[in-house]
């Protein structure tokens, strides 16, 4: 005869985790989040932020031209991008006796994500990261701009499903982005009544989470004492 198994806990012997129990979870949640419904929003460089004075002719462009309409629009017209993941950086204690103890000595972030953009017909979407690219060299002497001058930041949403009010859910917050990468387009007389898609690695130091319960303030970056500059 089987002995019936004695739990620590034996006043709550008795699964809670149904079925039911979970359907009726997600229904009083308003469902599940689904990765179509998002937000993006880019905020490119302030140019001369970090004191270049480039002979590049595209280089104050960006600052000059860009205007929040124009910054919006690109964000609606992301059609993939990706939640950046973290990793604790782990190592192992050896001070102890018995099973290794893992603890956490720091924190590591994705180098980079990739955004992929429809291209309108006059390829507004590429000059645009065409533009920021600009910010980080001169075309004209080859030379390297000041980080400051090049880095701005990208806002990520995940909205509500199913209402009319788009009500942000989750949102989280790229700092010191740049686009590294401009990966190419191909082009070719055998497609007919495709978009042609811009793919852009952009580079990125860190997030954070946007929500204010969750420490999300955004916390001003001060830059070396030397150029005395804000960002």
């Amino acid at each position: 005869m089987a002995v019936a198994p004695n739990f620590i806990d034996q006043d709550n012997a008795i699964g809670y985790n149904t079925l039911s129990d979970a359907v009726s979870i997600i229904r009083a949640a308003g469902g599940v989040a689904t990765p179509n419904r998002y937000e993006v929003v880019l905020h490119p460089p302030v140019i001369g932020m970090g004191g270049t004075q480039s002979t590049d002719p595209l280089f104050p462009l960006i600052n000059t031209e860009t205007s929040n309409t124009e910054t919006a629009d690109m964000g609606l017209k992301c059609e993939s991008i990706v939640l950046p993941g973290r990793n604790l950086n782990t190592t192992d204690d050896a001070t102890i006796y018995g099973p290794l103890r893992t603890v956490v000595d720091g924190a590591a972030f994705d180098d980079a994500i990739e955004m992929t953009f429809n291209a309108s017909p006059d390829m507004r979407e590429r000059i645009f990261f065409e533009k920021w690219q600009h910010a980080a060299f001169d075309q004209t002497t080859w030379n390297v701009n000041f980080y400051w001058d090049y880095v701005g930041s990208v806002d990520i949403y995940i909205l509500e499903k199913e209402t009319k009010q788009e009500k942000r859910m989750y949102g989280l917050k790229l700092f010191e982005c740049f686009p590294k990468t401009i990966t190419a387009s191909p082009l070719s007389y055998a497609t007919q009544n495709e978009a042609i898609k811009i793919t852009v690695s952009m580079n990125f130091r860190y997030w954070k989470n946007l929500d204010l319960n969750m420490g999300g303030a955004e916390v001003p970056i001060e830059l070396p004492n030397s150029m005395g500059l804000g960002y």
